[in-house]
Parts: C-alpha cells; structure tokens; sequence
C-alpha cells in the first residue's frame, strides 16, 4: 500500500479532489494528506475532500488572517471543522510558534515546510511541540530540506 506524504489541493492553480482521487487510483496510492497553499487557500476543496473521502484524505489547513487573533480564529475554526492540523512554513514556526500551542491542544499535526536553513531556527520550538503535547505530530515536509542547496 502506497501512501502519499501529502500533495496541495485547491483550484484554480492545484487539482481538484476528484482529479486528485484518479491519479491516486493510477498510481495505487490508498491515501494522501492535502492541503492548500498560501498562493491558493482553498479550504472549502480541502475540507470538501477530507469529509466525503474520508477513508482516502487527510485534510491540513493553513494559517490565513491580517493579525494574530484573526489568525487565531480561523486556525481554530479550522480545528473545529476537522483539520486534522496545519500546513506551516519553517517562518511560520519561528514567528509565531502559538500556532503550535493551537495544534497541541487539538492533538494535531504540524506539516513543516522548512526555508533557507531546513527547519534549523525552528528546532526547539517544535521539540517543545512534542514534549508539552504527547498526542501532537511534526512532519518535516520535504525530508525537512533547506530550499537553498549552497547550505550543503
């Protein structure tokens, strides 16, 4: 059985579910975690994905909002729906790790997409992740890698 790490879903500039759903099928994958993207939040693909193949997705959402409590709001509302986490960027765990605390408390997963330094600046923070919330995940998407190769 083959299970995907996790793929963008969202339209216009990603697949839709059921698109998603037939390359699944072609290439034997049982199951995959989505999420949208920061250039594409289409939640409402997401969660329509997640709540009627819930045998075959994962649903992550993203932090969207113009200040703290809006950001706040909406990740909760997301939690609430069913997300079973957050989508983030290694800068997302660096300058604003209560995000973490929000999926902590939800018992959820944190998909980190890490910049420049792989996840290096954002390390402690989501080992503090781990040790406070027992039941919370991180997942360092993309093998954790750095976006800049000269790093090597």
């Amino acid at each position: 059985m083959v299970i995907d790490a996790y793929q963008h879903l969202g339209l216009p500039r990603f697949q839709s579910p059921e698109d998603a759903l037939a390359v699944m099928d072609r290439a034997s994958i049982r199951r995959a975690m989505v999420c949208p993207f920061e250039t594409c939040p289409d939640l409402a693909g997401v969660h329509y994905a997640f709540t009627t193949a819930p045998d075959r997705f994962l649903g992550l959402g993203i932090p969207l909002g113009r200040d703290r409590q809006e950001v706040e709001a909406v990740v909760a509302a997301q939690l609430r729906a069913g997300f079973a986490g957050l989508r983030l960027s290694g800068g997302d765990v660096r300058d604003s790790p209560w995000l973490l605390d929000q999926i902590g408390d939800a018992g959820g997963i944190a998909l980190v997409c890490g910049g420049d330094a792989g996840l290096a600046d954002g390390a402690g923070t989501l080992l503090r992740l781990l040790e406070e919330y027992p039941r919370a995940l991180a997942i360092g998407g993309h093998f954790a890698g750095p976006t800049d190769p000269a790093i090597f």
